[in-house]
């Protein structure tokens, strides 16, 4: 893809991030997850770093480089670890998510 492609793509992302993390902060609070405030602070770091590489890739190497980063980092560290903390409150307590309106 180009330069113009990824970024695109990128900013549908980075959108549909903002309106997900609104969403699970929601959801978190509803629960009462004790990670919330943790979670809010993880979640500003995210929709930032995300700023910033919209901001600063300069070339499709670049911006490559960056997103590969980027999306290793969050599947990694924030899906495969952090949010599973609230899979792991939500089976611990017993608790039960309410369906989504749009489900």
């Amino acid at each position: 893809a180009d330069k113009d492609t990824l970024t695109t793509i990128f900013r549908g992302l980075y959108k549909y991030t903002k309106y997900h993390f609104s969403g699970e902060e929601v959801l978190m609070r509803d629960l009462r997850y004790p990670g919330l405030t943790e979670q809010k602070i993880l979640h500003k770091a995210i929709i930032r770093q995300m700023e910033a590489i919209l901001q600063r890739a300069n070339d499709l190497t670049q911006l490559q480089s960056q997103l590969q980063t980027f999306m290793h980092g969050w599947i990694v560290k924030h899906v495969l670890e952090v949010d599973l903390r609230l899979a792991e409150h939500i089976k611990t307590n017993g608790l039960e998510v309410p369906k989504s309106p749009t489900a």
